[in-house]
């Protein structure tokens, strides 16, 4: 089976190569990507100690020799990076990767704050490519056809918040790839999601809501 990178996805009317990639999540056995995920996760975490200060050093304080890191067993020994100890701990800057704001496209986006004070980070494209496949893995799984108009309303809190942007970029990159998909989206506004014309004004077959619970 040929394989397909995230990269090769970045860009617009994709959706061949984006079916090589979803059939091939069906060429191996469960067990296969519990391994493939493992090495992952090991290789994130030495490319982390690697090219992220804030990580490096953390680790570092710690008294942990990252060379003996080779197993799923030594990372869950490894002590725990929250956010009060390891991010609001940090200078922005180390907490990404070396020279990665002067060298990536970025996007500023922030987390809820539904434990205390929303927490600011940049991410990358490769993120928003990521949770689009997710995202069509819902589609597909959901039998809904690309050749079948369905309004998605992103009823996620827009602005800064990563919820509502993410999604509406997830679906944009879907309906690029070939999705007869129409996106709006009101955010958390009730008036706006509930108002009466956009029944009127679409002829979809299919409307979804993602909305927070």
């Amino acid at each position: 089976m040929k394989s397909v990178s995230l990269k090769s996805l970045d860009t617009h009317n994709k959706e061949n190569q984006a079916d090589v990639f979803f059939n091939s999540l069906y060429t191996k056995k469960s067990s296969d990507w519990n391994t493939i995920g493992e090495k992952k996760l090991l290789a994130i975490c030495k490319e982390a100690y690697a090219k992220v200060p804030a990580y490096k050093k953390f680790l570092d304080d710690a008294k942990i020799d990252s060379t003996k890191i080779v197993s799923v067993t030594d990372f869950k020994s490894l002590p725990i990076a929250g956010k009060k100890n390891y991010l609001c701990a940090n200078a922005w800057e180390n907490l990404c990767k070396k020279n990665s704001l002067e060298s990536e496209s970025l996007v500023m986006t922030s987390t809820s704050g539904s434990t205390g004070d929303p927490f600011y980070f940049p991410r990358t494209t490769t993120i928003d490519v990521q949770s689009s496949l997710s995202h069509e893995i819902f589609l597909r799984s959901s039998k809904i056809a690309r050749n079948k108009s369905t309004l998605v309303i992103d009823c996620f809190g827009m602005g800064v918040w990563i919820g509502g942007l993410i999604t509406y970029q997830a679906f944009k990159y879907i309906a690029d790839r070939g999705y007869a998909i129409t996106i709006i989206t009101p955010g958390i506004s009730k008036r706006e999601i509930f108002q009466p014309r956009i029944s009127r004004a679409t002829t979809h077959r299919r409307t979804g809501v993602r909305h927070t619970p």
